[in-house]
Formats: structure tokens, C-alpha cells, sequence
């Protein structure tokens, strides 16, 4: 006797499953979709003259240890945060991106740094400074339910950067994302 089920019954299974685990999946990102600033700290600390200032200041420890010629992107974490699991792949091609065109990363935490939270409201999210140490981009890596895409602002950011003369670089304002919303763990 065979133990073969009937054809409408294992798609019916399977439909039943993929209906299932998608309901699991959209309720999880639903469930951690947020504001990146929901609190608006960033914003009102870029009503601040001195707010580039002060963040460069915040981050000199890392700016005196890297070679003055590069770049440096932060990757700003709280390392309790189930949404920056979901940006790691979009982290790794940062860092790839970063080593091919001279720019240094560092992970910083939230834990041992809490200062920075005046400017990171929320995590996980990346700080680009160029190699003078002015600030390109803070904010998230990406919008949107579970975040799960590997581009965002701060690629578009970097690519810009790139392709600027040092006279457009030296006159160009830093981008900085505070309302974006997705899945983010508030500081």
C-alpha cells in the first residue's frame, strides 16, 4: 500500500504553508516597522550651528586612529536589535564598497558610547564621514517593512560623494535621513 497523498491535498498543504509563513513573515516586519527618529532627538539636534561639530567631537577617538587620507563609515548598533540581523548583507556591502574605494568602517556601540544618542536615535544605522572628517550621511541603511534591501539612501549618498570634484565635496551639505520608517530598535 503506498502512502502517496492525493495531488489536491499536497497542494493544499503547500499553499496552506506558504500562506502561513508568508502571515509570520509580514506580521514581524509590521510588528517592528518604526520611525527612525520617533522621538525627533536628530531633529532637533540639527537645529544645532554646531551639530556636525559636536558629532565629529563625538567620534575623534575613531578619526585620530584612522589614516587621515581615507574615509570612515560607522556602523552605529545596539547589539540587542533583531532589525540589525535583517541589515547585516546590506552592512557587508558597505564594508565591501568601503574597502574598494578608501574608506575605513567601525562598529560602535550604543552600549559603550551612549553620547552618540543625541545623534542615532535609532539602530542599526551608519554615519559616512569623508577623509576631512565631514559628514556625507547619517541615518538608516534602508526603508521599509523588514528592511530587507540592500541599497538605500546611503548608497546613492556614497555614489554621489564619489563623483564630486574636492570643490563640490568641500560645498556639499551633509544628508541626513531622519524620517524614514522601517524596521528599526529605538536608542
Amino acid at each position: 500500500m503506498s502512502m502517496h497523498l492525493p495531488k489536491k491535498i499536497m497542494y493544499g498543504v503547500v499553499g496552506f504553508w506558504f500562506i502561513a509563513a508568508s502571515a509570520v513573515i509580514f506580521g514581524l516586519s509590521s510588528a517592528s516597522k518604526s520611525y527612525f527618529d520617533p522621538q525627533l532627538t536628530l531633529s532637533q539636534s540639527l537645529m544645532s550651528m554646531s551639530f556636525e561639530a559636536d558629532l565629529t567631537r563625538q567620534l575623534s577617538s575613531y578619526l585620530f586612529d584612522s589614516a587621515s587620507d581615507k574615509g570612515l563609515i560607522f556602523h552605529v548598533v545596539q547589539e540587542n536589535c533583531y532589525c540589525e540581523w535583517l541589515a547585516r548583507p546590506h552592512q557587508q556591502k558597505i564594508d565591501k564598497w568601503a574597502l574598494e574605494n578608501k574608506f575605513i568602517t567601525h562598529t560602535v556601540s550604543l552600549k559603550t558610547h551612549p553620547e552618540l544618542k543625541q545623534f542615532v536615535p535609532s539602530t542599526p544605522a551608519v554615519i559616512a564621514m569623508s577623509q576631512g572628517g565631514k559628514i556625507i550621511y547619517l541615518g538608516p541603511y534602508s526603508r521599509g517593512s523588514g528592511c530587507f534591501a540592500q541599497t538605500g539612501e546611503i548608497d546613492a549618498q556614497l555614489s554621489q560623494w564619489l563623483s564630486l570634484s574636492p570643490t563640490q565635496k568641500a560645498q556639499q551639505n551633509m544628508r541626513v535621513d531622519t524620517d524614514a520608517s522601517g524596521c528599526y530598535c529605538e536608542a
